[in-house]
């Protein structure tokens, strides 16, 4: 196979961070070596020809509770101007944080 361009690299690196898929499974469907990829692509990061928005899988979290309660009986309360939740204390964090993002949208 013919090596690729500076051109070709970028367009492809922009494809991958454009698509939901991972690294490498971008690279196995289009037959790169993900060791290349990933050094092509810090070689444009270094440069900085390319934006940061979809390197991490964590998300921005906001506040939305606008107050959190303890009361007795092993209860959490999260008041959210006129509404309030009442949940178990031992609620499951990651079920609390997607409904939190849920609500926010």
């Amino acid at each position: 196979m013919p090596r690729r361009t500076r051109e070709q690299w970028f367009e492809l690196i922009q494809a991958q961070q454009n698509s939901d898929l991972s690294v490498a499974e971008f690279a196995r469907q289009h037959r790169i070596n993900v060791q290349n990829f990933y050094a092509r692509r810090s070689d444009f990061k270094r440069d900085g020809l390319l934006n940061h928005q979809h390197e991490s899988a964590f998300v921005q979290v906001t506040t939305l509770a606008t107050e959190v309660q303890r009361p007795s009986g092993d209860m959490l309360i999260l008041t959210m101007g006129e509404a309030q939740l009442h949940l178990p204390e031992n609620i499951n964090a990651q079920w609390l944080g997607q409904l939190m993002q849920a609500v926010n949208t």
